[in-house]
């Protein structure tokens, strides 16, 4: 069974840009909240999904097997709550 990572320190250029693409009413509700729940937990893919969104993806369909491990937990956290 995989570990899960230990939150890591997230600098404030990330933090600002998670921000400004959490208050961005065109990026699918969706997206916003997998970013404010990213943010929120610190979670390591915080900048993959940054990228991604900030270059047009707005749904993330394509991710690579550690972000899709990432996003199944953090989907299962937020159901959890």
């Amino acid at each position: 069974m995989k570990s899960w990572p230990s939150p890591f320190v997230i600098d404030a250029s990330l933090k600002r840009r998670a921000r400004l693409l959490i208050s961005n009413s065109s990026i699918p509700g969706q997206t916003r909240s997998l970013i404010r729940h990213a943010l929120q937990i610190k979670d390591p893919y915080l900048a993959q999904v940054v990228q991604r969104v900030e270059k047009g993806e707005m749904y993330l369909r394509r991710a690579s097997p550690e972000a899709l491990f990432t996003f199944r937990r953090t989907l299962c956290r937020m159901l959890a709550k």
